[in-house]
Parts: C-alpha cells; sequence; structure tokens
C-alpha cells in the first residue's frame, strides 16, 4: 500500500512541477528576454513610456472576471467566450514584426476589454485601431477605457500628452459580432483563436479571405488553411495564459 501512495506523489509532484514550469517559470522567462530585448530596440524609451501608461491603463480592470460573470448571467456555456489577453511588450513585438505603417488600419476580433487596441493604437501611427467585441459588458468597460485613458494623459501634462491624445483619436469599439461586422478596410487583424469552434473559424477564415491583398492577419493558436493566404511566421509568444503559437499571415490573392 505504501508503495501505491509513493507513486501517486510522486506522479503528483511531476504535474506540479511540469505545470510550474509551462504556466509560470518559462513565460516569467520569457518576460525577462523580451524585456532584455527590449533594451537595445532603437525606440526603447518611447516603447517603456507607453508600456507605462498601458499598465496604469489596465491596472485595476479584472477582464477575465467580467467576461466570466458576464457569461454566467447569460446563460453562456460555449468555450468560445473563454476569456485571454496579450501582454504589452510581446504584443508590440508581435505587431513590430509584421511592420504596420502610417495611416493603416488595425482590428481585434473578439477585443474584450480592448486591450490589444490600445496597445496598438499607442504603440503605432495606425489611422483607426477597432475592437469588435460582442459581449456588451467588455464592449463597455473597453469603451469606458477610452475616457480613463484621456484623463490620465491629461492628468500627467507631459509633453508627449498631444502626441498620445492623437493616437488615443484613433481608437473605436464595436459592440458586434465578427462574423456580422464590416472590418473590410483593415489592414491588420488580430485574433485570439484559441477557443474557437471548427465552424466559426472556418465562417471567418473566408471572411478574412475578402481582405485587401497585402492585409496581415495575426492568430493566436489556430491555423489558416486557405490558398489566399501565406504564412509569414509561427512561434510561440507570451500572452496572459502563457506561451502559445501564433502565426502571422499575408494575403496574397
Amino acid at each position: 500500500m505504501g508503495s501505491i501512495y509513493f507513486a501517486v506523489f510522486c506522479v503528483l509532484l511531476v504535474f506540479i512541477l511540469v505545470e510550474t514550469y509551462v504556466y509560470y517559470l518559462r513565460p516569467q522567462q520569457t518576460r525577462l528576454k523580451l524585456n532584455e530585448t527590449l533594451q537595445y530596440h532603437p525606440d526603447w524609451k518611447r516603447v517603456k513610456r507607453t508600456e507605462r501608461l498601458f499598465n496604469a491603463l489596465y491596472r485595476h480592470v479584472r477582464g477575465k472576471a467580467i467576461s466570466s460573470v458576464t457569461r454566467r448571467l447569460r446563460g453562456i456555456k460555449s468555450d468560445e467566450f473563454v476569456y485571454g489577453e496579450i501582454e504589452f511588450i510581446s504584443f508590440f513585438f508581435i505587431l513590430e514584426k509584421i511592420k504596420p505603417q502610417a495611416g493603416e488600419i488595425f482590428y481585434d476580433l473578439g477585443s474584450g476589454t480592448g486591450k490589444a487596441v490600445f496597445a496598438a493604437a499607442l504603440g503605432f501611427d495606425f489611422s483607426k485601431a477597432c475592437g469588435i467585441e460582442l459581449l456588451p459588458a467588455l464592449y463597455q468597460k473597453a469603451e469606458a477605457q477610452r475616457l480613463q485613458c484621456k484623463n490620465l494623459l491629461l492628468r500627467q501634462e507631459t509633453a508627449f500628452t498631444e502626441v498620445y491624445l492623437k493616437k488615443l483619436a484613433t481608437v473605436e469599439f464595436m459592440n458586434a459580432s465578427f462574423l456580422e461586422a464590416d472590418f473590410s478596410d483593415a489592414d491588420i487583424v488580430y485574433v485570439a483563436a484559441t477557443c474557437l469552434g471548427e465552424a466559426t473559424w472556418g465562417e471567418l477564415i473566408e471572411k478574412l479571405a475578402e481582405l485587401k491583398i497585402g492585409s496581415r492577419i495575426i492568430v493566436a493558436t489556430k491555423t489558416i488553411q486557405h490558398e489566399a493566404f501565406e504564412l509569414l511566421e509561427s512561434r510561440a509568444e507570451l500572452m496572459s495564459w502563457g506561451l502559445c503559437r501564433v502565426n502571422r499571415y499575408q494575403k496574397i490573392a
């Protein structure tokens, strides 16, 4: 009997060690490496300044809790609404690799409380950064963050306030299904597709295939199997839930 208990203990210990490494140690190592990499970025001071603003904006926002309560109240049981978020520095590098150009348009499909939208708008020179979110409570919180961001900027009264206010003016949110909303003007689209069902994902791919040639698509976890898209890069990236595969595509036909 003692040997059985010992075997169970060993299995549990291995499980705990693996979980600790996967969900804490490895993400923390990646986070440290990203910050070390940022030190050599030619515009690192601006990026760090933007990160501080972003972190202040979301310091007390609990998107996962808002999502959980909303889904419970509405009786939503679908895994497609499981909530996850970006981390600023990681997402900055994810976007930078696809070379956003001044004046381009960014969309986040399933934007939650708006983190990816604000990261894109504040970190780059988009003419529009738009989030599409179906759940009203998350959409409303994202809208509230626009005012909160403006208040933060006005309270700081730094030499960069006007620059960031202009960036903030590019932020928009839509309370709608991304399968029904119009995002045909997009140059860059981000979608955290991890929990999307195959039917939803297939329908979304067909809609993405209608975008202009040259558009870039950033997809968390899932892949696009469609002749209209070329895979640019696929690698593990840091998100709020840990490391996940992020695939970058370009519309070529």
